[in-house]
């Protein structure tokens, strides 16, 4: 299904909420099944020893590979463009859908055409805003709107 997909024009993006098994396999993954994986550092720590080594360690399972960092902000390789984001300075209740949240902003903004860094930037005012509530669900579609650079944390 993957590879009709992709025969048709469709990217694949893959968050890795996988058990510890699964993701000490990745780093022997050389199918590039995946355009993105995201993994958050303890993941990537799982899959590679190191979270910094992950996106050159795991370049056989996607084009390209994402590691949030929580307070350091999110590295990685996004469509060959090497890239370190800081975080977005907030103040955290709560850090249940951040990951989420992040997916959600860049490939919203991968698919409108961003730039690599615009769709991180994307991605982390997204999960800074999902970290101001608590829980991870949006019960108030206003808390990500007007998402921008000057106003991270302020729906």
């Amino acid at each position: 299904p993957l590879a009709r997909a992709r025969r048709r024009g469709a990217r694949i993006s893959v968050s890795a909420s996988w058990s510890p098994q699964q993701l000490a396999q990745l780093a022997r993954r050389q199918d590039r099944a995946w355009d993105l994986l995201v993994l958050n550092e303890k993941e990537a720590q799982a899959a590679c020893g190191q979270a910094e080594d992950a996106p050159a360690r795991l370049a056989g399972a996607a084009h390209s590979v994402l590691v949030t960092l929580g307070d350091q902000g999110v590295a990685g390789v996004l469509d060959a463009v090497p890239l370190r984001l800081p975080a977005v300075p907030t103040q955290v209740l709560d850090s249940t859908g951040a990951g989420d949240a992040f997916c959600a902003g860049l490939i919203a903004a991968l698919v409108r055409g961003n730039t690599p860094e615009a769709a991180l930037q994307l991605g982390s005012l997204a999960a800074a805003r999902i970290l101001t509530q608590t829980g991870g669900l949006v019960t108030d579609p206003a808390l990500m709107a007007g998402l921008t650079q000057e106003n991270p944390c302020k729906p």
